[in-house]
């Protein structure tokens, strides 16, 4: 019995190091080095095994070793379950993005006559919980973006507008040993910035824009004027009127919502669960809380993973009819999902949260640091 449980688990080890199969599987970190492990340590296994079976019954300790091994080899069996599904989860998420990549891509690698001016800015528009950031993410780290530019910064903005921090932020990505970026002047810091990026093609993300003047923009945006042709700008924002104040209306990007078929496959699959096992009841109110995801992807993850320990219908019921869903604000749309969630939290944990409040937005923390506090 054991050994063949390690034969089907080498059988499917070895399906995973199929190119193919491996060429999806390098998106979830880790599993090229670990397959490499399991597969020598059961091979290992399976060499004393050819008698071991044949033994148990005159030695108690070759019977309880097997008993073991049979555990060990259905949790790994759940551990390539789980690999499985982080791929599809990946494949999934990645169809629903595919379309507004391309198109972002195009843009950024263009090099036609049309696209003289330097740096071109290209603002990515959508509400709080579109996937604007994800989608930035995923076109920065693409390898043939990285072959095309010379130069790639990314710094997250969000509010207020300080042109100080960003510029230090810029020059920091452009070179961590340059001592200009700790000047709190910001004439010093755009000469450096000049001077990092004169005559080279570079890609400057900045992510999360809000609310800049026309002196604010146009000051910062300065030193990049001298940057190599096919240099770019890649903007995230809320805000439609950032596009305009940046004159780059002709390039904007709008990212949609979701259609309400993928929010619900998206729902269901951080909530843990084959809606097609499930009663015709829970179903019908799991449609009424997807619909309230107003096709953003962060409210359907939350929700759905709100909902992975709920497996009643009075649980479920809850959830629908809760008054936080009253909340008018627009932008509130991804906060109610986010304060259910709160709600459903131990107090203890609560406190925790709430104690991560004391660190600036985008700050990264040091586990080290953060559990001595």
């Amino acid at each position: 019995m054991a050994e063949a449980l390690v034969s089907v688990l080498l059988e499917r080890l070895a399906t995973i190091t199929m190119d193919k199969f491996l060429g999806e599987l390098k998106m979830v970190t880790g599993v090229e080095e670990a397959v490499t492990t399991l597969t020598r340590n059961l091979k290992a296994i399976q060499a004393v095994l050819k008698n071991a079976e044949a033994r148990q019954a005159v030695e108690a300790d070759v019977g309880h070793w097997l008993n073991e091994l049979k555990e060990v080899s259905h949790e790994m069996d759940n551990v390539l379950d789980e690999w499985s599904t982080q791929v599809l989860k990946q494949k999934m998420e990645g169809e629903n993005v595919k379309k507004e990549n391309n198109i972002i891509l195009s843009k950024l690698l263009s090099e036609s006559s049309q696209d003289c001016e330097v740096p071109l800015i290209i603002p990515i528009v959508g509400m709080g919980g579109m996937g604007k950031t994800t989608l930035s993410q995923l076109v920065y780290n693409d390898e043939k973006v990285k072959a095309h530019f010379d130069k790639r910064i990314w710094v997250c903005v969000s509010d207020p507008f300080n042109e100080v921090k960003i510029a230090r932020a810029i020059v920091e990505g452009l070179d961590k040993d340059n001592t200009s970026k700790t000047s709190n002047s910001l004439q010093i810091l755009m000469q450096c910035i000049h001077t990092l990026i004169q005559g080279k093609k570079f890609l400057l993300v900045l992510d999360d824009v809000w609310n800049p003047d026309h002196t604010q923009w146009e000051e910062l945006v300065k030193p990049f004027r001298d940057g190599a042709m096919g240099s770019r700008v890649l903007v995230t924002t809320r805000n439609e009127e950032v596009a305009t104040l940046m004159k780059a209306t002709v390039h904007v990007i709008h990212i949609k919502q979701l259609s309400e078929e993928f929010c619900s496959s998206l729902f269901y699959y951080n909530a843990g669960i084959d809606i097609g096992g499930e009663s015709k009841m829970l179903q019908d109110v799991g449609e009424k809380i997807v619909k309230k995801c107003n096709g953003l992807a962060l409210a359907a993850k939350i929700l759905g993973s709100l909902m992975r320990e709920k497996k009643t219908f009075k649980e479920w019921e809850d959830v629908l009819n809760s008054k936080l869903w009253e909340l008018e604000d627009i932008e509130k749309q991804v906060f109610r999902p986010l304060l259910l969630s709160y709600n459903d939290l131990t107090q203890e944990i609560r406190n925790c949260l709430l104690y991560c409040v004391i660190f600036p937005k985008d700050y990264v923390y040091d586990r080290d640091n953060l559990v001595e506090l």
